[in-house]
């Protein structure tokens, strides 16, 4: 007996938490494993002010920000499955399920979710691929300069 649409969208809600917790925390671990620097690590131009900060101390300011929002995340993520699966095994252990429908119930709490947060994934990730594409180490971007200017030499041009 599977329990009504009004508990399965609660654990959908509950799962929903989950879900978004676990694609942050993944969001902040790649941004993290490729040296980027994201948004919310972003400190205010006032405090950089009072600060006066050089730009390796702003980067390493930044990146501890990075590694505190990575933690609490991770906290959060850890919290939120353990609040789900409470709740879950709770509703459960008050139908009479086996094993194999609680394993289907819950899979297809999981694809329901995946399927509404689809777009939310999708724009998580064009924004990480963004912050890709225009945040690249210092020194390849002095690198491709350099090989842009060795190419293209216009000091022996000549104009007839």
């Amino acid at each position: 007996m599977i329990p009504d649409r009004r508990i399965t969208k609660y654990l959908e809600q509950r799962y929903t938490k989950v879900h978004r917790n676990q694609r942050h925390a993944d969001y902040l671990t790649e941004c993290k494993q490729e040296s980027l620097l994201p948004r919310c690590t972003y400190i205010p131009k006032y405090v950089l002010s009072y600060t006066r900060w050089n730009k390796t101390t702003i980067a390493q300011e930044r990146r501890r920000i990075l590694d505190k929002k990575l933690q609490e995340a991770q906290d959060r993520l850890l919290l939120v499955n353990a609040n789900f699966d409470k709740k879950f095994f709770e509703i459960v252990s008050e139908h009479d399920f086996d094993s194999a429908q609680i394993n289907n119930y819950k899979n297809r709490i999981i694809s329901n979710v995946c399927k509404t947060e689809l777009s939310r994934d999708a724009t998580r990730n064009k924004k990480l691929n963004l912050l890709r594409q225009f945040h690249r180490p210092y020194s390849v971007i002095e690198a491709v300069k350099h090989q842009y200017k060795s190419q293209h030499s216009y000091s022996k041009v000549e104009f007839n």
